[in-house]
């Protein structure tokens, strides 16, 4: 199948940690498409960027606890139709200074559309370095929030593809298009939180 302007390919990075898998997503829709290029091709293009120096990968990693290993991240088109995923094998461990020794913290950067509603707000929960000593009365150190700040910097980037478009990232509910919202801005929260355990929607 060919990619056009307006699909919608759902990102997650699947990584583990203390014995438990921790997924990680990111929607993104087609802003441009140059050609009639193949779900695969564009996937390739997208891991490659999102791994890049300086992109969504390594700045992930850098909030991440070196316990913590991101063995791939999977690129899948769900709309208009879902397809299979496409799988970039990664295998890095976290880059943070502090080590982590459970996988049920997280510290928090949202995602944020324009319109002050419940649809356009969203969270990604990072795998929390939990033996940081910067960690008091339940708030992230500052080493971790310029980590997250640098993070979340990149969260709400456009990004363009080495030949073959450029990617919007948005939040999305519901099974449409129509659904789809822009991410304009993305921000760190002070507190660590409680990783929920969650199976749906895995992309297999």
């Amino acid at each position: 199948m060919t990619v056009a302007a307006g699909d919608v390919c759902l990102v997650t990075f699947s990584g583990d940690l203390a014995g438990s898998t921790v997924l990680n997503t990111f929607h993104y829709g087609m802003a441009s498409v140059v050609g009639t290029p193949t779900q695969t091709a564009v996937a390739t293009e997208i891991a490659t960027k999102l791994e890049s120096a300086n992109n969504l990968v390594p700045k992930f990693l850098a909030c991440a606890p070196p316990s913590y290993t991101l063995n791939e991240v999977w690129v899948q088109f769900i709309l208009n139709t879902r397809f299979r995923k496409f799988v970039s094998t990664v295998n890095l461990p976290g880059t943070f200074a502090q080590d982590a020794n459970t996988a049920n913290l997280a510290g928090v950067v949202t995602r944020a559309g324009a319109a002050a509603n419940k649809r356009n707000i969203g969270s990604i929960h990072v795998p929390y370095p939990n033996l940081d000593p910067g960690t008091v009365g339940g708030i992230t150190s500052p080493g971790w929030q310029t980590a997250a700040v640098a993070f979340a910097a990149v969260v709400d980037d456009m990004q363009t593809l080495a030949t073959l478009g450029t990617i919007q990232p948005i939040l999305i509910h519901g099974t449409s298009t129509l659904n789809a919202i822009p991410i304009v801005d993305a921000f760190v929260q002070a507190t660590v939180r409680v990783m929920r355990r969650r199976t749906k929607g895995r992309g297999i």
